[in-house]
């Protein structure tokens, strides 16, 4: 009965000491979930960025387009 509750005593000391260095050094769920972001937004931001350079692309192209047939008609 003694062994089995020095035993006991241990585990539950090192859970809290664990515990306790865990929660020092800010490791918890909503730490993890603040500090890296999330895939589907990261995604999101990516399709985003290309989609403003694709339109840019083809205001590009069509100002280019404009300006041509400005000149041929000139």
């Amino acid at each position: 009965m003694h062994f089995e509750i020095s035993v006991l005593k241990r585990t539950i000391g090192s859970l809290v000491v664990t515990a306790a260095l865990l929660l020092s050094a800010g490791v918890t769920t909503e730490g993890l979930g603040q500090k890296a972001p999330k895939p589907e937004k990261q995604a999101v931001k990516t399709e985003q960025k290309m989609e403003a350079g694709a339109l840019k692309s083809h205001q590009r192209t069509e100002r280019s387009t404009f300006q041509g047939h400005q000149r041929a008609e000139r």
